[in-house]
Formats: C-alpha cells, structure tokens, sequence
C-alpha cells in the first residue's frame, strides 16, 4: 500500500532534498498514480520528464540540459562521448561544476555511483598537465567522485573500445 506515503508530503519533499546527483526511486507507477496526492503528482511528473527525455528509440536524448537549444560541448570528442552516454542510457550532465572545476561529464549509474568522465586532448599530454589531472583527480576522488580520463583520440579511433570502457558503468 502506499496510500501512507500519498498523504505525507513530508516523506518525499526530504527524498527530493536530500538527493545530490540523482534520486533513484523504486516503485509501482501505476500504484503510485493511482494513490493520488502528492505521490500521484511526482508519477506524473515522472512520467512527463521521461517522455521528454526520451528518444523513439528509447535512449536517453539528454540529461537536465534538454532544455538548453544547444548543449554544451568543448570539442568533437566531447559531443561523441554525449552521444554514447545517451545510446546506453546513462544519466549525465555535461559541464558539471564541482566547486571551482568543472569536469566534462558527470555521469550517475543507477546504483547511484558518481564518475567525472574527462575527455582528455593533446593538451593533456605534458608532464605538468599529466601532475596537474593526478591532483585534479585526486580532489575529485576527495569529493566522491570515480574519475574515468578518455584520450580524445580513442574517442573515434578506438571508438568500440570507448563505448565498451562506458557500458561498464551501467
């Protein structure tokens, strides 16, 4: 029964809040809706989100910045990567700030597991940019974060092997 959780606002206003990233909920939908309330209203909301984020084919067209006209990219690889999150969908969200980082993915599985997905170009090849992403990264572990470096190079050269390393992560 979930008629009690229909009529206790309270229960699913600390879940929203308390979520980071995601919030991943577990239910019957149907029960849901037809429970009415405030449950009734989040099912609907569900349901209207997850019409709108997804594709004919049933993959994920994009993350909350569906409704931005244009996602944000820093290059090619970037946008490639974009499209295999979504292929397998993924949550993700491009250009996420993580205090004063910004790290090119941040990618949530559905146990809740939280990665910054880099997608490293030539610029990140150097001995000083190679020390300044090992403390980068190091932080970004700090804040509970799995860090997954892709070369840009591999992103369409060894393209299979990219999206294999990404559905890992489901």
């Amino acid at each position: 029964r979930v008629k009690w959780a229909a009529g206790t606002e309270e229960l699913l206003n600390v879940a929203v809040t308390r979520a980071r990233a995601a919030l991943h909920v577990v239910g019957d939908l149907a029960a849901c809706q037809r429970a009415g309330g405030c449950l009734g209203e989040f099912a609907r909301t569900v349901v209207a989100l997850a019409e709108e984020r997804l594709g004919p084919d049933g993959a994920v067209l994009h993350t909350d910045a569906v409704h931005d006209a244009e996602p944000v990219y820093e290059s090619p690889a970037e946008a490639e990567v974009a499209r295999l999150l979504g292929e397998l969908g993924l949550w993700f969200r491009p250009q996420y700030q993580v205090g004063r980082q910004r790290i090119d993915f941040l990618v949530v599985t559905p146990y809740g597991r939280r990665y910054a997905v880099e997608v490293d170009g030539r610029q990140h090849r150097t001995s000083a940019a190679v020390r300044a992403d090992a403390a980068r990264d190091e932080h970004l572990r700090r804040k509970g974060f799995e860090v997954l470096r892709l070369p840009a190079r591999d992103v369409f050269a060894r393209g299979e092997a990219v999206r294999a390393v990404l559905a890992r992560l489901v």
